[in-house]
């Protein structure tokens, strides 16, 4: 396809330019991102191993879906197809803003729609300028301390922390009609199973209900809450 069709343009949500072709005096095809780093995980690449919406929507942007008059047209003239394009959900002004934030840290940012889904940003830090990709492959490849090859968003394994208490508040919310009356009193550590699990700079919470558990971020509450819950229907919770 790719000696037949000039592979299509991947935009933004506002039709931002993410990635193009273009020709050189050689009349060689280039590929160019015009963000550089900043889409360079969840964008990807389409040389030196195919990585991201290149891949996954490579067969998209490989096919030509022009009217035949023009395929025709194109055709007799020498010239290759055009590509579709594909449009994505990324938000440029939010990827700007999780790319700033994030700054020299190692780290992901994820920005999602909850209702449809949708990935507004993502931004994975270390990361690389895939415009240049061909001339620093060697570097980039070979930098196992930074991995910036590697997007910690989707391919990064992290442990949830303090985001999962949501999960394991809603458990306690579907096994038991009285969550409502939940009571708890803190002391700043507890020991289960015989590991000791304290609260954040060793803050004793006191008496807490749910609420003041989530609110607080409470571990020893979220102990007792969690060794309290059937596990197979908080597995299934976590699974759905």
């Amino acid at each position: 396809l790719a000696e037949k069709v000039i592979r299509g343009d991947i935009l933004a949500s506002n039709g931002d330019l993410l990635a193009t072709t273009v020709t050189n005096v050689d009349g060689k095809e280039i590929r160019e991102y015009p963000y550089g780093d900043m889409f360079a995980h969840v964008v990807g690449r389409s040389t030196r191993g195919i990585s991201g919406i290149e891949e996954t929507e490579n067969i998209r942007l490989l096919t030509s879906d022009i009217n035949s008059i023009e395929k025709i047209l194109y055709e007799l003239s020498g010239q290759k197809n055009l590509g579709n394009n594909v449009i994505t959900t990324l938000n440029v002004d939010l990827q700007q803003i999780a790319y700033d934030g994030l700054g020299d840290n190692r780290g992901a940012v994820v920005v999602m729609e909850p209702d449809t889904g949708r990935i507004l940003a993502m931004v994975s830090k270390p990361a690389y300028d895939v415009n240049k990709i061909d001339a620093e492959w060697h570097e980039v490849s070979s930098n196992v301390e930074e991995s910036p090859l590697i997007n910690r968003a989707t391919q990064g394994l992290y442990p949830p922390g303090s985001s999962f208490k949501i999960l394991t508040s809603l458990a306690l919310m579907r096994q038991e009609p009285n969550y409502k009356d939940y009571e708890y009193h803190c002391d700043s550590s507890v020991e289960y199973d015989d590991m000791v699990i304290r609260c954040a700079g060793k803050v004793a919470h006191g008496n807490v209900d749910l609420i003041k558990s989530l609110a607080k971020s409470c571990n020893t509450s979220f102990v007792n809450i969690g060794t309290s819950l059937d596990l197979n229907q908080f597995r299934e919770l976590c699974e759905a």
